[in-house]
């Protein structure tokens, strides 16, 4: 799956770099920036739960 997506994504974009996380493990990134706004963290992770299903099987895409 990962090397399907980055086949799709290289057509896009030649130079690229894919990072798979998890829902839980991208939210705690986000507590890690205490300046960042806490609207903006929540539009981040609003953002990876619209584009994750995009790919598949989100549980394949954060493996």
């Amino acid at each position: 799956m990962r090397v399907a997506i980055h086949q799709e994504v290289t057509k896009l974009i030649n130079e690229n770099l894919l990072i798979f996380i998890t829902e839980e493990e991208f939210s705690y990134i986000l507590t890690t920036f205490p300046i960042v706004n806490a609207t903006v963290k929540e539009a981040a992770l609003s953002a990876y739960r619209k584009f994750v299903p995009m790919f598949g099987n989100s549980e394949l895409v954060s493996r």
